[in-house]
């Protein structure tokens, strides 16, 4: 075999063993790379996550709140109303039943009731 061939065949062996060595360290390296970014990515996402369960939370509660001054504003709008409160005075039918008592009671300690049956 001349010179020249078994010069080139070990250069081409020498070249190709440095490309695949070049290919296996580089996804070798591309692997690990992407597992790290994987789960960062996911703590990224957790965090995320977190994040917006908290502003959920808040917004939650900011509307609950506001929702609640709203009926506290109706009941006590309801419970400030001469006609309302007319409603619950004593006529005949309730003196002679004996009624208004009771219904008075109930009226002073939970004035939203009569809301709700209506």
């Amino acid at each position: 075999m001349p010179l020249r061939f078994r010069i080139l065949l070990w250069v081409s062996t020498l070249f190709l063993a440095t490309i695949f060595f070049i290919f296996v360290v580089s996804d070798l390296e591309i692997s690990a790379n992407l597992a790290s970014e994987k789960s960062s990515l996911i703590k990224q996402v957790k965090n995320v996550d977190k994040q917006d369960n908290a502003d959920i939370k808040k917004f939650i509660g900011i509307n609950i709140n506001n929702d609640a001054q709203k009926m506290y504003n109706v009941f006590e709008s309801l419970r400030s109303s001469s006609q309302w409160r007319l409603r619950f005075l004593p006529d005949s039918y309730n003196i002679r039943t004996k009624s208004w008592g009771s219904s008075a009671a109930v009226l002073a300690t939970y004035p939203w009731l009569d809301l709700i049956n209506i």
